[in-house]
């Protein structure tokens, strides 16, 4: 039996249904009681998420991943809060203690979770609006600031000086740079200018044997 034999929907009509069938299944999944703490964590959209694939370093695309996929916060066993001396170490009170609402700029009534909202903002491709190129100009090296401190909590025993990067974020800020102009409209910004003081033209300024002038 030949392909002609058989009715295909237009391909359309296919993407379609499969679009729907993911996203009632990720909503069936979520949804249940058990087994998913890890995809409840995620990016909430049917989409690759974006902190696996913008440039960063290794060392902030697994704390990205850490802070998603992790129910408390890594590192074995609980351990008291190295800041306030009091608590126990979670990701509640690390907001909280840490005043990480306020260290992003994110208003305690838009989330519960200043991190994983700034993380869900992050851009589907690289941004060409100024606008969003500042916004994580001004965020993103806070984020892996932050990020970085919290690594050092989990591990207060060690320096923290092995956790901070000296310029954090640097990686993507240099991806999201608006490309400088082009040096050939440099040189022509120069050359109409010098016309435009001086419209006369060349041979009519005296000239030396050494040279122009």
């Amino acid at each position: 039996m030949t392909d002609a034999a058989f009715d295909y929907p237009p391909h359309k009509d296919i993407k379609t249904t499969t679009k729907q069938y993911r996203k009632e299944n990720h909503t069936l999944r979520t949804d249940a009681v058990n087994g998913v703490k890890i995809l409840k964590a995620c990016r909430p959209n049917l989409e690759v998420d974006p902190i696996l694939w913008i440039p960063m370093t290794k060392k902030e695309r697994s704390r990205c991943i850490r802070w998603r996929i992790v129910g408390r916060l890594p590192g074995g066993k609980s351990k008291t809060c190295i800041t306030c001396k009091r608590a126990i170490l979670t990701k509640k009170h690390v907001i909280t203690c840490l005043r990480l609402h306020h260290r992003l700029n994110i208003p305690r009534q838009k989330t519960d979770d200043p991190i994983s909202s700034f993380l869900n903002n992050l851009p589907k491709s690289k941004p060409t609006s100024p606008f969003k190129i500042q916004q994580l100009q001004n965020k993103w090296p806070k984020l892996c600031q932050l990020l970085a401190e919290l690594d050092y909590h989990q591990h207060p025993t060690s320096s923290i000086q092995q956790y901070l990067d000296p310029e954090p974020g640097k990686v993507l800020l240099q991806w999201i740079e608006p490309p400088p102009p082009p040096e050939t409209d440099q040189h022509m910004n120069y050359y109409n200018t010098f016309f435009v003081l001086f419209p006369s033209p060349l041979y009519l300024f005296p000239v030396s044997q050494q040279g122009f002038f």
